[in-house]
């Protein structure tokens, strides 16, 4: 395993102090906003640990898993995601059925989720499954320096009009000398809230960590490479708070994919999540065995799927936690995150 005791937390502290004492204002033409960056940060940590505690960094941690799920499957219907983040339409071309810049059609092609979206035609250019064609060459060659996939493209995001222009460039794996697997992020631009410790290194690591279990191997380290990570001027505050923080870190025994063997077992999951996460019919115990078909199956996935639909409606606290209690590989630490989460103790009570 990973030697690094770095994570999400002490990398985003770490990130804040660099950003105000070094960090240079600069006018953003495009938005016509200030921000603060640097430039040609890289940070580097284990990407078990991609929980975030910060007091003063408020995450959601349900809508969180509900956009890693879109990414990791190639989903881009913007209505799920928008029942939890209703602004995420906001960034939308199409009168808010999806990013032009999905993440998930561009690493899973247009073809790995059946949904209406996928057939848009911003997405025709899309058609290689690029994480099953990562998995499939590393499982062959291990000592292969050639997995990539391109995410950004100069001919197709250059010089159009959109709200959604794709911040990541490259996604480079690899397996070290130590057979474990890593994870190298290259990024354009990087809002440090909202982009990297929003989502990104909470997504880009569960990429990571998903192409382990498929390979049957453990998780190396994890490597962030912004050009320009930055901060807004009307978040500026926030990031003082943080900075003032003394991070901690949780990870989940086993991870999270433990059990999934292949990409066709998660794409069966996310394909039964999304169906079943709009209906609010279901217990959480029903819709525990509706995702897995198998009650004696203990995942920490499944566990906090259980706690987006818990929480995207309004189920009982004690309902959420009694599931995850039976069906969780850690649920004490699950548990813990969510009784942190602010967003969810206001929905779930």
């Amino acid at each position: 395993m990973t030697q690094s005791n770095l994570g999400i937390n002490t990398l985003l502290v770490n990130a804040a102090r660099e950003l105000l004492t070094n960090g240079s204002d600069r006018y953003n033409e495009r938005t016509g906003s200030k921000i603060t960056e640097i430039r040609d940060y890289v940070m580097k940590g284990n990407p078990n640990y991609r929980y975030i505690t910060l007091e003063s960094r408020k995450n959601n941690l349900c809508a969180t898993v509900v956009e890693m799920m879109m990414v990791l499957s190639g989903n881009p219907d913007l209505k799920y995601l928008s029942l939890f983040l209703p602004r995420a339409i906001e960034y939308s071309d199409d009168g808010g059925l999806t990013w032009r810049g999905n993440y998930g059609i561009r690493i899973r092609g247009n073809k790995a989720f059946e949904g209406e979206q996928n057939e848009s035609y911003q997405f025709v250019a899309f058609e290689s499954d690029e994480l099953k064609r990562v998995i499939e060459c590393l499982s062959k060659d291990k000592s292969s320096r050639q997995e990539f996939i391109t995410v950004g493209f100069s001919q197709l995001d250059r010089n159009i009009v959109t709200k959604d222009t794709p911040c990541t460039m490259t996604l480079v794996f690899g397996i070290d000398s130590n057979n474990l697997v890593t994870l190298t992020t290259f990024m354009r631009s990087n809002d440090i809230i909202f982009g990297f410790s929003g989502v990104n290194y909470f997504i880009f690591t569960c990429l990571q960590e998903l192409v382990a279990s498929c390979l049957n191997l453990d998780l190396g380290d994890y490597c962030h490479h912004p050009v320009s990570l930055h901060v807004y001027d009307n978040y500026y505050k926030n990031l003082v708070h943080i900075s003032e923080e003394k991070p901690t870190e949780i990870r989940l025994i086993n991870g999270l994919f433990s059990g999934i063997e292949s990409l066709d077992n998660f794409d069966t999951l996310a394909r039964n999540y999304f169906s079943l996460l709009e209906n609010p019919g279901y217990s959480c115990h029903e819709l525990s065995k509706l995702l897995y078909g198998d009650e004696t199956k203990i995942n920490n996935l499944r566990s906090l799927l259980v706690a987006t639909y818990g929480y995207l409606h309004h189920k009982p606290k004690d309902e959420v936690y009694n599931v995850i209690r039976v069906t969780a590989n850690d649920p004490d630490s699950i548990i813990k995150l969510l009784d942190r989460d602010i967003f969810f103790n206001k929905r779930c009570n």
